[in-house]
């Protein structure tokens, strides 16, 4: 997930910090475009986190944000704003 994606707008692109996502859905909500989808992590997500991020990540069923259609972002910065504990990067 944290792999640079360049915008062909202004360079800023949603990351969505697997550590800190509670798959609340704000960023699927408000995102005019429909870039974020709520969808189950991998095993290699899974394991690559922390303890307290696995703990985490299992009390929200192991489902996370994910900005899946990158392709149609325009870059606003609305599910930024919205993202609790500013989830997106």
């Amino acid at each position: 997930m944290a792999e640079d994606i360049s915008c062909k707008n202004n360079g800023t692109m949603p990351v969505v910090d697997q550590s800190k996502c509670e798959a609340k859905g704000q960023c699927v909500a408000v995102c005019p475009e429909n870039v974020f989808e709520l969808r189950p992590r991998t095993s290699e997500e899974i394991n690559g986190l922390t303890f307290m991020g696995k703990f985490k990540a299992r009390i929200h069923n192991n489902i996370v944000g994910s900005p899946l259609h990158i392709d149609l972002c325009k870059s606003a910065g609305i599910a930024w704003f919205h993202a609790p504990k500013r989830q997106l990067g």
